[in-house]
């Protein structure tokens, strides 16, 4: 993990706000691939910041779709619960990504929707597990 000033976690919620725009505008326009991309990176940047809240540190792992398995073990190692479903959606959403990026195929409308319920539900737990101490 590597070392952040701990009220630098806003940096990174702003920038998973601003992918998030992006996709629910993908969404609209019927864009799943780059909906489901952006969600994607959505999720990566909302991770970071809620590790960067309680640890100070940015998620390292080998790949994105380990991240999520790693949060998940520093937040029950401090008590934090409720993230093990959501563990699994976000590893969801990153494996569709890869779908998109790297294979022959569209994804569909209801891919894009998953991504969206998906990192609805992640920034409502990030938002409700930050630690107020840190301004």
């Amino acid at each position: 993990m590597k070392s952040q000033e701990r009220n630098s976690y806003r940096e990174f919620f702003e920038k998973g706000q601003q992918h998030t725009n992006a996709a629910q505008e993908s969404l609209r326009k019927g864009d799943y691939d780059a909906a489901v991309s952006n969600y994607c990176v959505a999720i990566i940047n909302f991770l970071d910041s809620l590790s960067v809240n309680k640890f100070g540190q940015l998620l390292k792992s080998p790949s994105h779709e380990s991240a999520p398995n790693l949060l998940q073990k520093k937040l029950s190692g401090i008590g934090v619960s409720g993230f093990r479903d959501l563990e699994k959606e976000c590893r969801e959403v990153l494996q569709l990504k890869n779908i998109a990026a790297y294979q022959a195929v569209r994804l569909k409308k209801s891919h894009g929707e998953l991504a969206a319920r998906h990192c609805s539900k992640l920034i409502d737990f990030v938002e409700k597990n930050y630690s107020t101490d840190v301004i």
